[in-house]
């Protein structure tokens, strides 16, 4: 499978999609941001990165281009904000932060790292549900097995959906 035909394919299948119009709109705000974090690769680098996620006003921030470890990981920052990283090999992970003040509001927070391309952390929020992807997307030349990520994403919008849950998609694409 090509992964010009897969994005296409990915874009086509969205576009349907439609939220179940018996379901009320949710307004609430949420500072979200998408950062690349390639340059966080020295120690003394990430500890600043870390100083700087929690220096800003965001609630809930993408992260790509992690370097740390192989494996995921769960970390504190400094005034208590919660990182979660995929883990992942040459800086390809991917991973969100949660700001101290965003962590108190929200429950039933629950990290999966699918793969160093892909976490999800879903959570509730004023009593609806946010599962959110953390994502690297493929890009055309990357192999077969990595494309197909467009299929799994297609699935996991496709069962949030029905339960009214409201996915938040942020990374690089």
């Amino acid at each position: 499978m090509e992964g010009g035909s897969s994005r296409a394919a990915f874009q086509m299948r969205l576009a349907s999609m439609k939220l179940d119009a018996g379901v009320l709109p949710l307004k609430v705000q949420v500072h979200i941001a998408a950062k690349n974090v390639q340059s966080m690769r020295a120690e003394t680098r990430f500890q600043d990165g870390l100083a700087e996620l929690d220096a800003g006003e965001h609630d809930l921030v993408f992260l790509s281009e992690i370097g740390r470890s192989e494996l995921p990981e769960v970390l504190k920052t400094p005034r208590q904000g919660k990182l979660y990283l995929s883990g992942g090999f040459a800086f390809h992970g991917v991973g969100s932060y949660i700001a101290p003040k965003f962590c108190k509001s929200i429950s039933g927070i629950c990290f999966h790292a699918i793969s160093a391309q892909l976490c999800i952390l879903p959570f509730s929020f004023h009593g609806r549900k946010f599962p959110t992807y953390s994502w690297c997307f493929p890009t055309s030349w990357d192999n077969d097995s990595v494309v197909e990520l467009y299929s799994a994403l297609i699935l996991m919008l496709e069962t949030a959906m029905p339960l009214a849950a409201i996915p938040i998609l942020g990374g690089e694409f």
